[in-house]
């Protein structure tokens, strides 16, 4: 019979663990400012997006600001700066294509600086998903407890805080 054989599990089970430990992390982390229950599917559309005349940087600033209110942290809280390639401080561990879509990093003074490729203005559902994810960093970096598996763990706690 062709179909008498299990079907091989979508993740392997240490990363399932991990999975399930990170979202309850994350509820314990978000329950109380942002309930999971309360937060609606947001969609790359123009329901979430509205279509704007803006162009460039401007275009970039207005996405940033609707997913800002979207994710719930304060626009005025990040810098956002424009980059055209990869920064220096970006670590060596980071993926790496043809270039570094977006960055986050904390300058001297305690600011959040969100960077992003100027390309990435002609690509627009990734530039948000690109913001969206560096914002996600700075959520993170807010929270008491550092993420299941320790900080070296920070890319896969954010992926998992831009879903929620």
């Amino acid at each position: 019979m062709i179909w008498s054989s299990k079907p091989k599990p979508l993740l392997e089970s240490h990363h399932e663990e991990w999975q399930l430990a990170g979202w309850e992390w994350l509820n314990q982390e978000l329950s109380a400012t942002r309930p999971l229950d309360e937060t609606p599917l947001v969609l790359p559309d123009f329901d979430f997006f509205p279509a704007t005349d803006a162009t460039g940087h401007d275009l970039v600033e207005h996405l940033f600001g609707r997913i800002c209110g979207l994710m719930s942290v304060e626009r005025r809280a990040f810098d956002l700066v424009p980059h055209n390639d990869f920064p220096d401080d970006l670590p060596k561990s980071a993926a790496r294509g043809p270039y570094a879509a977006g960055t986050f990093s904390m300058t001297a003074d305690a600011r959040m600086m969100i960077t992003y490729h100027p390309t990435l203005v002609e690509k627009p559902l990734e530039l948000i998903g690109t913001l969206a994810h560096e914002i996600a960093h700075g959520i993170v970096r807010s929270f008491d407890q550092s993420p299941p598996g320790g900080w070296e763990m920070e890319e896969f706690a954010v992926e998992l805080t831009t879903v929620y």
